[in-house]
């Protein structure tokens, strides 16, 4: 790879608090939706292959698919390292390139940039390389670092989080002799509903007493949850 001259729009955000600087290898965490080289979030590789020190990217790309929300994804990895800050850099860069196979199941990351930082395991400084696209040697010495003081603020005014809501039948067992308004303002209570619904009708209830019949027992069906 080769060392550029950083462009007029190599800024790099941290939206999350300051990196950790701690041994192994850190996911930086952004999103499409904010500005390049934009950092929410960062998240601690533990997985390496058997007997080696090397990343098992099949693994951490498990795990990544599991913790991320959609709309984001690994934009940069983070190094501490005391000696060839470039060279740790590049190794970072390619760690991500990597990840990013496994998770797109073997396809290209071209054109997506990418952030290499290194933190000096001497100084304690961190320093930040970028590059613009898979198919360049090319990388970027970013000195343009923006520390963002309202993160919450920054994400909503530019960034958008959707909730949805899953529908799904949940038992809940309650005694048949207790006071069903306060019960089911209790349960309410608890699961975390709101009180102006009536999510928990008493005439959506399984009445779990057996009711004597002259042939034989049954139990009396008045609705289910």
């Amino acid at each position: 790879m080769v060392m550029e001259k950083p462009k007029d729009d190599s800024v790099v955000t941290l939206v999350c608090a300051n990196l950790r600087k701690e041994s192994g290898l850190q996911w930086l965490i952004g999103s499409p939706f904010f500005p390049p080289f934009t950092i929410v979030s960062v998240l601690r590789s533990i997985h390496t292959v058997e007997n080696s020190s090397s990343l098992d990217y099949h693994k951490e790309s498990e795990d990544i698919r599991t913790l991320l929300l959609k709309g984001f994804d690994v934009i940069g990895a983070l190094i501490v390292e005391g000696s060839d800050l470039e060279e740790t850099a590049r190794e970072a860069i390619d760690a991500v390139r990597q990840l990013r196979k496994c998770l797109a199941g073997g396809g290209s990351s071209a054109g997506q940039q990418v952030i290499g930082t290194v933190s000096d395991s001497n100084t304690g400084d961190i320093h930040y390389f970028v590059s613009r696209n898979e198919d360049s040697t090319n990388i970027e010495a970013v000195t343009s670092v923006v520390h963002e003081g309202q993160p919450e603020k920054y994400i909503w005014e530019i960034g958008c989080l959707l909730r949805c809501e899953l529908p799904i039948k949940l038992p809940v067992y309650m005694p048949a002799n207790s006071s069903s308004v306060e019960a089911r303002r209790s349960l309410h209570l608890r699961l975390g509903l709101p009180f102006n619904r009536p999510l928990l009708r008493i005439a959506n209830a399984l009445n779990f007493n057996l009711v004597k019949d002259s042939v034989e027992s049954k139990s009396r069906r008045k609705g289910n949850f």
